[in-house]
């Protein structure tokens, strides 16, 4: 008599999907880039376009941990056994702070 699988019928090997660790990360950084970014805005427009080094060094600090959260996204988004709308939101949330930052940086040199 032939042995049975052990395996369940209903579930194959390559279809589990699971949300790994740092595609959590990467959608955390990309949210804490852009709530500094807006933070900035809102503080620096408050002071009458004023900005303190401890601003320049938080916005240096926000473009650090986008930079982070865009390759952790990127990771996500190529493998194949994880879920991609995580990545896909950590990839649009941090390429959003990234350009805001740069935008930020060019508009500071004119």
């Amino acid at each position: 008599m032939a042995k049975r699988s052990k395996r369940p019928k209903n579930k194959s090997k390559f279809s589990v999907k699971e949300t790994k660790l740092p595609t959590v990360f990467g959608v955390v950084l990309g949210i804490i880039s852009v709530v500094t970014v807006l933070l900035l805005l809102y503080l620096t427009f408050k002071q009458g376009g004023e900005a303190s080094i401890s601003y320049a060094f938080a916005g240096l600090l926000a473009s650090v941990f986008s930079v982070l959260g865009l390759v952790l996204s990127i990771l996500c988004i190529n493998d194949h056994y994880q879920h991609h709308l995580l990545g896909w939101i950590g990839l649009a949330t941090n390429g959003v702070a990234l350009l805001s930052m740069a935008g930020i940086l060019y508009l500071g040199m004119l």
